[in-house]
């Protein structure tokens, strides 16, 4: 989920000379905002729900 969120940003921050690269001293200044750890698991546990209901409804 990490790499998602930094990949969706990271675009603007990236050099365009040459070989494109996301240097270290600018990523370290990238904030990404993520659900706590008992959000996620609501937010997984709503999708496994989802999915049993599409599952049952085929």
């Amino acid at each position: 989920m990490v790499s998602e969120a930094l990949n969706l940003i990271a675009y603007r921050f990236v050099s365009k000379v040459g070989n494109p690269k996301l240097m270290n001293n600018v990523m370290s200044e990238i904030e990404i905002y993520l659900p706590t750890l008992p959000e996620q698991q609501k937010i997984g546990n709503l999708f496994k729900q989802l999915d049993r209901l599409i599952t049952l409804h085929k």
